[in-house]
């Protein structure tokens, strides 16, 4: 990857991640929960992708986005575990809200997610709502 489509991949994961965070808004506000979680995730999965394709890596999973993160980013020392940890549990969220239609999605859950994402969204240096 030459260092313009880095950059050029990185700014497309940046504004995913604005616009999906965007949607995880409006889908709480219009209380569609389980829709909510799910695009919570994806706005934290690309602002994680920005960071690492910013550094010429790609990951081709889900996991190997979690493992990546945290190697390359984590144990270095350029991005708190804690905060890591939250793509992790909006991981989680997301395949219960996608795939599990007998587990509820509560209000309280769904608000909790785009928080969270805001928090990840934000120390990844995404400003949230300004792609």
């Amino acid at each position: 990857m030459t260092k313009a489509n880095q950059t050029a991949n990185a700014a497309a994961e940046r504004t995913a991640s604005t616009e999906t965070l965007a949607e995880a808004r409006l889908l709480l506000a219009h209380r569609h929960y389980r829709a909510t979680v799910s695009r919570a995730y994806y706005a934290a999965f690309h602002a994680a992708r920005a960071l690492l394709m910013e550094r010429g890596i790609q990951a081709k999973t889900h996991d190997g986005l979690r493992r990546m993160l945290a190697l390359h980013l984590v144990k270095p020392g350029h991005f708190a575990p804690g905060t890591a940890d939250i793509l992790a549990r909006l991981a989680t969220k997301r395949e219960d809200s996608d795939y599990a239609a007998d587990v509820p999605i509560s209000a309280d859950e769904a608000e909790e997610a785009v928080v969270q994402a805001e928090v990840f969204v934000r120390a990844a240096g995404v400003a949230p709502g300004k792609p």
